[in-house]
């Protein structure tokens, strides 16, 4: 039996198993937009959802922390962010 580790350590510590990179969308509107990207970069990954425009208050907090998490997770190396720049989830 092999007892060697073949993941990826990330700068804070934690560890993955899949070296991906994440293309998100920040707003339905560019959805198709991700998928071209993704379909085009080796192990990109698209991320998309029907949100992004006119979300406030717990429901764009929501929304927000789950593209954060996306985009932060120890399997993901690097993220693309993908917006129109009307929508009130930034890319930073």
């Amino acid at each position: 039996m092999i007892e060697e580790f073949m993941g990826y350590q990330r700068p804070n510590g934690e560890v993955g198993i899949r070296n991906k990179i994440a293309i998100i969308s920040s707003v339905v509107c560019v959805n198709h937009v991700v998928q071209q990207i993704a379909n085009k970069v080796k192990d990109a990954v698209p991320i998309t959802h029907p949100l992004g425009c006119g979300q406030f208050g717990p429901d764009y907090s929501n929304t927000l922390n789950t593209l954060i998490g996306l985009g932060t997770n120890p399997n993901v190396f690097g993220a693309l962010v993908v917006g129109l720049g009307c929508e009130n989830i930034s890319s930073r």
